[in-house]
């Protein structure tokens, strides 16, 4: 328990940002010649761990208020105005004035049970306190500063998405306007989908990352195509405290608690496409990975775990198998799974959700696939490769091609090697660029 030292009268602690914390207190003085008019003195100083006690008082602000009773107090509002508490005997009245003094409301609240409070949302919220009844009383309070106080911080003008909109499916990016001149700091921004069970985290970018770009009072942030990709669906994003700065005083800004700044995406249909094949590797030996050496359950997991991060439904995605790698000397000994995506009438195709984990791979730190015990495994410098489907694609060259290819099949008969032509992709033309198998190569060899 820290002990002070100064004895300190109407004080209240409060956390800084980045560690810490710090003791506002208010002093006041009562000049001889009108005893109705009171200074008030509001000072800060920080705790110092090095020596055990609070550093330097800073004077915040000073005034003279008129009290006409010992039971008034008053508080500075968040958006702007004061609120003034007078006590008597059973009855509490509260005057809120605008920023020039000028009053604007008022209103009486008998039996207050000692406490009332104003919420960062600008809300008055106070508990009564009769014959043993408490009953809750909240009041909206306007915004002076002419700042939408939903967000929670008066230093936001606007964002956008605005609150409650529907965005194009696919966005690719999200600003914030601040009422200050800002720099970037050292926090997170963090993109959530609402979802059932818990929200599913879609990104997370760091404001020191290439994604983020300031100028003057507005922060433009980056966004993956793979982040808004469920249609008609509800998201959210939460700005920690310290994600940027204000220029002027180098003091960290306020940021956006989760559930407020949210809107979501517009409905699409998605086209039919076929069940696919892809690849992924791991960045380790497999041993390394299958540390419980139960080689389906392992898998299981990770299919779990990719189902809920893309997101997609379990039921569409299979690991079929695994080899080892030996193309590349770097990548010797780590495993190349095979991963089947099924298409699903009504859902989002296989090629969009392939698209998709390719991307959330390839930035796997800065979205959930890092944050995974099984994902965290994948190789960002592979992503996910889709298995060529040869015969879909020799089908259409062939269509295109009937005839000359007819011809150098004929020719083949008296010399197999004619066949090589027609994949040599001799001079870039597409009639010599015959997409073939690896197997049928090795056969015309």
């Amino acid at each position: 328990m820290l002990k002070l030292k100064q004895n300190f009268r109407y004080y209240s602690p409060f956390a800084i940002i980045d560690r810490g914390f710090g003791l506002a207190y208010i002093s006041k003085s009562t000049f001889s010649l009108n005893t109705n008019i009171t200074t008030y003195s509001v000072y800060v100083t920080f705790w110092e761990p090095e020596t055990a006690d609070f550093g330097p008082h800073f004077l915040l602000h000073q005034s003279e208020v008129t009290i006409y009773d010992d039971h008034t107090t008053t508080i500075q509002l968040t958006y702007g105005g004061l609120l003034n508490y007078t006590y008597n005997s059973n009855d509490a009245v509260f005057e809120l004035n605008d920023q020039n003094g000028v009053r604007n409301d008022s209103w009486n609240i008998s039996h207050l049970y000692n406490s009332y409070t104003v919420l960062s949302n600008n809300t008055f919220w106070a508990a009564t306190l009769n014959m043993n009844k408490v009953t809750v009383y909240t009041k909206n309070l306007p915004s002076f500063l002419k700042k939408d106080t939903r967000y929670e911080n008066p230093f936001i003008n606007t964002t956008n998405p605005r609150l409650n909109e529907t965005i194009p499916f696919g966005a690719r990016d999200i600003t914030i306007n601040y009422s200050v001149e800002i720099a970037l700091s050292n926090n997170n921004i963090s993109i959530y989908q609402n979802n059932e069970t818990e929200p599913i985290l879609r990104q997370s970018i760091s404001a020191k990352s290439q994604y983020c770009h300031v100028d003057n009072k507005t922060i433009r942030v980056d966004v993956f195509g793979s982040t808004f990709n469920q249609p008609d669906k509800d998201y959210f994003i939460v700005v920690n405290n310290n994600f940027v700065n204000d220029v002027q005083y180098n003091e960290a800004i306020k940021g956006i608690n989760r559930n407020i700044w949210q809107f979501k995406t517009e409905g699409k249909e998605s086209k039919y496409a076929a069940t696919l094949i892809g690849f992924l590797r791991l960045n380790t030996n497999f041993s390394d990975f299958n540390k419980i050496n139960n080689e389906r359950e392992v898998f299981k997991t990770l299919e779990d775990q990719l189902s809920f991060t893309i997101p997609v439904e379990r039921s569409r995605i299979k690991i079929i198998d695994h080899k080892i790698d030996k193309s590349k000397s770097e990548s010797v000994g780590r495993a190349i799974l095979r991963l089947q995506i099924s298409s699903k009438s009504g859902s989002r195709n296989p090629k969009e959700i392939a698209h998709d984990l390719n991307e959330l791979i390839e930035n796997k730190w800065f979205t959930p696939i890092s944050t995974y015990s099984h994902t965290g495994f994948l190789d960002e410098t592979f992503g996910f490769q889709v298995q060529r489907d040869m015969n879909s694609e020799y089908v259409v060259w062939f269509r295109k091609f009937a005839k000359p290819a007819a011809l150098f099949t004929i020719l083949s008969a008296a010399d197999i090697d004619a066949l090589n032509l027609l994949h040599s992709k001799y001079a870039n033309l597409k009639l010599f660029s015959a997409p073939i198998s690896k197997r049928l190569e090795d056969l015309i060899f």
